[in-house]
């Protein structure tokens, strides 16, 4: 078969798939990516040697050149999206420090509305009020205060009160049992698992 060599001047000519491809969003360079590799399988299973001559068909050079098109088109597609990679990584440290100040901002506010609704109660005396534009009222709410943990435990554990106890479920330090799977032990519900990390830098 010919050599199928990318030109990367070569126009699209199959299925009206050209386009400027800075111009697409992201689905759109996502469907163009469809189209064009759909279009390529489609032209690579035309050129297939006659099973009696071993000839190729007599378009081949034609098919080769709508080919090497398509690839170069698909290039620009991979390029754009490796670019917008980059570009959305770049935001992500502005977005983790916007998030840190929304969020100290909104604490803040929180801060104040306590400190005010503070006030109001202070000043009416703590009796419920009405402002006309909201009301004032007080509920009692019951809340556990455990100002000596130690204490509580041992008289909850020897008490017969164990089902007021929380008891964390212990977990697996997957590192060290790495390490013993390394040095042969065999640990059951445990195994090693090679994973491709793919990045993009």
């Amino acid at each position: 078969m010919k050599n199928l060599q990318i030109r990367s001047s070569a126009k699209i000519l199959r299925r009206g798939i050209k386009s400027d491809t800075a111009s697409l969003t992201y689905g759109g360079h996502y469907m163009k990516l469809y189209q064009t590799n759909q279009a390529l399988n489609e032209l690579l299973s035309q050129i297939q040697p006659d099973p009696e001559t071993g000839e190729l068909p007599d378009n081949t050079d034609e098919l080769i050149e709508q080919i090497n098109a398509l690839q170069a088109d698909k290039a620009d597609i991979l390029k754009w999206i490796a670019q917008e990679i980059l570009n959305i990584r770049a935001e992500i440290p502005g977005i983790k420090a916007e998030e840190d100040r929304l969020y100290k901002y909104r604490k803040n506010k929180e801060d104040v509305i306590e400190r005010l609704i503070n006030i109001l109660d202070r000043e009416c005396g703590g009796e419920n009020a009405d402002f006309g534009i909201a009301k004032l009222s007080h509920r009692t709410t019951t809340s556990t205060d455990v100002t000596d943990p130690d204490k509580a435990i041992e008289f909850l554990e020897s008490s017969g009160h164990d089902d007021a106890l929380k008891y964390k479920k212990p977990d697996v330090d997957r590192l060290k049992v790495k390490q013993l799977i390394k040095q042969g032990i065999n640990v059951p519900g445990a195994e090693l698992k090679n994973k491709i990390s793919v990045s993009l830098r």
